[in-house]
């Protein structure tokens, strides 16, 4: 870390309770948030000081929606055919127990997996149709379909409270199974990502994936019967 260098801080992980306490510091006028739990904070003429981290977030529904006002929507688009701000993005869920040795996700979310509730999550498409007229849904989270029960509450919430949308989702092929699927459909499921990260089976297991070609082929299948568009992303070059 330089003299010259442009950042005066890093927040660490998880910002948003570090970024609003070092907002409100600097509009109070201070200058040497070195106090503030998540931030490493360089002073003029020395080392950059690294605080303890901030402990990761429990209860997620503490948080508000997402300040997408803020944003120019129309710019953006997550779906082929739907564009601009009725095409939308949401992550319900951080944190990954998995431990596949080419991915940092943990560095930032930790690998306690926390979510937001159903309600929560239903609630917030209900207010991006009402707000923006919201047509397609990609869920961000690192694997959305991780918690079965959750995920059925969530899609039977969508279900019965006749949202209509289109959605599409990263998940494992080992969670996919042909009633989850059917759900999905049901649900307006249109896509899933698959990390499948390589076709040999050796080199699944030096990325501990903890998956094998067999899930693969089945979760395909599946797709394919059901309807739902199935992508892949791989990692190349993995030693």
């Amino acid at each position: 870390w330089n003299q010259t260098a442009v950042f005066d801080g890093v927040i660490m992980g998880e910002g948003e309770y570090t970024l609003l306490e070092l907002a409100n510091y600097l509009a109070e006028g201070g200058d040497q948030p070195t106090h503030i739990p998540g931030l490493i904070w360089k002073l003029p003429g020395s080392q950059p000081i690294n605080n303890v981290p901030r402990s990761f977030l429990v209860d997620l529904d503490k948080l508000p929606f997402p300040a997408r006002h803020l944003v120019e929507l129309d710019k953006f688009s997550t779906s082929s055919h739907i564009k601009g701000k009725e095409s939308l993005t949401m992550i319900t869920s951080r944190g990954c127990p998995f431990n596949c040795r080419f991915c940092s996700s943990h560095m930032v979310h930790g690998r306690q997996y926390r979510v937001h509730s159903p309600g929560y999550v239903v609630e917030e498409i209900i207010f991006l149709k009402n707000t923006y007229n919201l047509k397609y849904i990609f869920f961000q989270d690192d694997t959305f379909t991780l918690n079965r029960e959750r995920l059925e509450k969530i899609l039977d919430l969508i279900l019965s409270k006749e949202l209509k949308i289109k959605w599409g989702c990263f998940s494992r092929v080992d969670i996919l199974d042909k009633q989850m699927a059917s759900l999905f459909k049901r649900s307006g499921c249109e896509s899933l990502v698959f990390g499948i990260e390589s076709g040999s089976q050796m080199a699944l297991e030096k990325m501990n994936k903890k998956i094998s070609l067999e899930q693969v082929r089945k979760a395909i299948t599946v797709c394919e019967e059901i309807g739902i568009r199935s992508l892949a992303s791989f990692v190349v070059g993995f030693p």
